[in-house]
C-alpha cells in the first residue's frame, strides 16, 4: 500500500476567504496535502471493512460533543465558584480550571468549524462557542480550513508557526525550555491568545461579541450581584492572559513546529493519549496527524479512526509521539528533530 499519489493533480475546489458560501468557489490545482488526503482514502477504500469503518466515523456525534460544551461550562461555573467562595484562596486552581475549560471551548468551536457536530448550527455555535471566545465563527471556519488547504505553503498558512530558533543557538540548536520560553513570550501569540480575532473583526463581528458578553455579564450580574459578574469577567481574562496562554503555547507548538514542511505525514504530529493529555489535549485533541489526514472525523472518534489509520504502514512511519517530556520519541523531543533525531522507537505507539 502507498499514499503516493496515484495519477496527476487534480483541479480541487477551493472557498476563497471572504466569499460568501453561496457564490461558485475558484477552482485551483490540488495541493500536495489534499493529494495525500485522497491517496489514503483510497488505500482505504481497496479494503470494504475499513471503507465503511471510515464512513461510520465520519457521521457527527452531536450527544457526545454537545456534552463536551456542556463540561467546559461547568467548569467554568466550577472555576467561578471557587473565587466566589474561597476568594484569592484558589485563584491558581481556577485559573487553571478555567484555562482548561477554555481550551475544551476551543476545541469544539474547531470541530464544529469542520462540521464535525452538526452539519449546520452555525447561530448555535456562535453563541456557545465563538462570541465566548472573542471570534466570528464564520470567519474563524474560513481562516482554518485555509490552514487545512496552505499547510504545505507557510507564507499563505494562517496558523503556520515557525520554530524560534536564533543565530546564537549554534549547531546544537535550543533546548526544548528556551523554545517553549521564547514562543510563551510572543508579543504575538499573547494578543492573539488574549484576544482572539476580536482586533480584526469588523464592527459588526466585533458588535457580536460585546453583545454577547454585555448580555451574559446583565444576567449574571442580576443573579448574583455586580461584583459577582465582574469577577467572572476578571478571571476569565485573567486566564486567557496567563494559564490558557501557557497551555495554547505548548499545544501550537505540539501541533506542528519543528517538521519538515510538505506534506500532512512530515509536517504534523500526533501527541500521546495519557493522563497530561486531558490537561493539553481533551477529549481527543492529541490526535492532530489523524485530524489533518481525516478532517471530517469528529473529536470523539479521533482515537478509533487513528487505530484503523495504523493499518497503513505510511501512517505508522508518521509522526507519534509517546510521551509529552519522556519516552523514545516524546512531543519536546519531536521539536528539535532538526538537531536531535528520535532514538529508534522500541513499541508501537497506540
Amino acid at each position: 500500500m502507498s499514499l503516493s499519489p496515484a495519477r496527476a493533480p487534480e483541479e480541487f475546489p477551493v472557498q476563497e476567504e471572504g466569499r460568501a458560501p453561496s457564490e461558485a468557489p475558484v477552482r485551483e490545482r490540488r495541493s500536495p496535502v489534499q493529494d495525500e488526503i485522497h491517496a489514503l482514502r483510497r488505500v482505504l477504500q481497496s479494503r470494504p471493512e475499513w471503507s465503511a469503518r471510515l464512513l461510520e466515523l465520519q457521521r457527527p456525534r452531536p450527544v457526545i460533543s454537545l456534552a463536551y460544551i456542556a463540561t467546559a461550562w461547568l467548569g467554568l461555573g466550577l472555576s467561578w465558584g471557587l473565587v466566589e467562595g474561597a476568594g484569592l484562596a484558589l485563584l491558581p486552581v481556577a485559573l487553571l480550571l478555567t484555562a482548561s475549560a477554555q481550551r475544551l471551548l476551543n476545541n469544539s468551536l474547531h470541530d464544529a468549524a469542520h462540521g464535525n457536530i452538526l452539519r449546520g448550527g452555525e447561530t448555535l455555535f456562535q453563541v456557545l462557542l465563538a462570541a465566548p471566545m472573542f471570534e466570528d465563527f464564520q470567519r474563524y471556519r474560513a481562516l482554518h480550513l485555509r490552514h487545512h488547504a496552505r499547510l504545505h505553503t507557510p507564507e499563505e498558512d494562517p496558523d503556520h508557526l515557525s520554530l524560534p530558533v536564533r543565530p546564537g543557538d549554534g549547531e546544537t540548536g535550543p533546548s526544548a525550555a528556551r523554545v517553549y520560553l521564547r514562543a510563551l513570550g510572543s508579543a504575538r501569540l499573547w494578543k492573539s491568545h488574549c484576544l482572539g480575532e476580536l482586533p480584526a473583526l469588523g464592527w459588526r463581528g466585533r458588535g457580536r461579541v460585546l453583545l454577547w458578553w454585555a448580555g451574559v455579564l446583565g444576567v449574571l450580574a442580576g443573579v448574583a450581584g455586580p461584583g459577582a459578574a465582574l469577577r467572572f469577567a476578571g478571571l476569565w481574562l485573567l486566564a486567557r492572559a496567563t494559564t490558557y496562554h501557557a497551555l495554547k503555547v505548548f499545544t501550537e507548538l505540539a501541533d506542528h513546529s519543528g517538521l519538515e514542511v510538505g506534506t500532512v505525514l512530515s509536517y504534523t504530529r500526533n501527541a500521546p493519549r495519557n493522563a497530561l493529555g486531558l490537561l493539553l489535549h481533551p477529549f481527543g485533541d492529541n490526535y492532530h496527524l489523524t485530524h489533518h489526514l481525516a478532517p471530517r472525523v469528529p473529536m470523539p472518534n479521533l482515537h478509533a479512526t487513528h487505530q484503523l489509520m495504523w493499518h497503513v504502514p505510511e501512517y505508522r512511519a508518521g509522526h507519534h509521539c509517546d510521551g509529552y517530556f519522556l519516552g523514545h520519541y516524546p512531543v519536546t523531543r519531536s521539536w528539535l528533530r532538526a538537531w536531535n533525531p528520535p532514538r529508534a522507537r522500541l513499541h508501537e505507539v497506540r
